[in-house]
């Protein structure tokens, strides 16, 4: 194992109200937005035990390629997305990094995935996600961070830590040298984690090598589950009858930035749909939300 000697946490999350729930998480939670989420899920209609899952196959696949014949430690390394900006503090709408959000279903920025088999034999590995710090002052202008407690009870991993200690852990995975590190280098996601940890990270193992996990998640990712098949119906629906709302609206003289509004209107549904949920506030937030993640399904 490579775990850090941190701060060891006593938190009881049955101990916290709906009110307090509502500053904890970083994403939409059962606990939250019982109106997009069952218990037990990460995202909508992915559950814990899918993405746990989805990690273990990708490790079955890493057991099976012919590297894991010449070494016994590996480590897969998938960064999150960052944050870009248009100017100064004024972000672009955040798009998290397809495979670390395949993997983990966490949805906020700066963060790193690590599966690793330090003390097991593949498939079996620990699952490890560093997380932005929680910090108050911050979290007043950019959202809720989830920390290190959150992380865990929402995505279901087996350790997290704070991003700030990933340099520190990777110093320590290093002594298991020789091994091979699953990271894509040559296309790095997350340009701040390469330059500070992973270029060095995989310098330092001179008696292993750097494979691109890319081919392998790619092929896995082909291949889809029934929740993800319901789950992209559902979002294809939405997005499919919010467009033939809008062509009704398009015609000459009718702006780009009034089309757009239009979508985004008619994509947050109307009284009287198909949808579950008990109020109309329940089902704007519930298609609007759907119609993000179809957005995604399709770039």
């Amino acid at each position: 194992m490579s775990a850090l000697p941190l701060q060891t946490f006593f938190f009881s999350f049955s101990a916290l109200t709906n009110a307090t729930w509502r500053r904890y998480f970083g994403q939409p939670a059962a606990e939250t937005h019982p109106h997009l989420m069952q218990e037990g899920e990460v995202t909508p209609g992915i559950s814990q035990a899918e993405f746990k899952a989805r990690r273990q196959q990708l490790m079955e696949a890493v057991a099976n390629s012919p590297a894991a014949q010449r070494f016994q430690k590996h480590i897969v390394v998938v960064p999150s997305a960052t944050k870009v900006y248009m100017s100064a503090n004024i972000p672009y709408v955040f798009r998290q990094n397809t495979d670390f959000l395949y993997l983990c279903g966490f949805q906020e920025p700066d963060s790193l995935l690590v599966l690793e088999n330090t003390e097991k034999n593949l498939p079996d590995h620990t699952s490890v996600l560093f997380v932005p710090k929680k910090d108050p002052a911050r979290e007043m202008w950019e959202g809720t961070r989830s920390g290190i407690e959150g992380a865990i009870k929402l995505t279901g991993v087996n350790e997290a830590y704070n991003s700030d200690d990933i340099g520190q852990y990777l110093r320590n995975f290093a002594q298991h040298e020789p091994f091979i590190a699953w990271y894509d280098h040559l296309r790095p996601v997350h340009v701040g984690f390469h330059n500070q940890h992973l270029a060095d990270f995989i310098s330092a193992n001179k008696g292993g090598f750097v494979e691109s996990p890319r081919t392998l998640l790619h092929k896995q990712r082909l291949v889809k589950s029934p929740s993800e098949i319901a789950l992209m119906g559902k979002t294809c629906n939405i997005a499919a009858n919010a467009f033939k709302e809008v062509m009704k609206y398009s015609r000459p003289g009718v702006r780009a930035n009034c089309l757009m509004r239009s979508i985004l209107f008619s994509s947050a549904g109307k009284k009287g749909s198909n949808c579950f949920e008990e109020n109309e506030r329940s089902i704007v937030k519930e298609r609007f939300f759907y119609l993000q993640m179809a957005l995604k399904c399709q770039s």
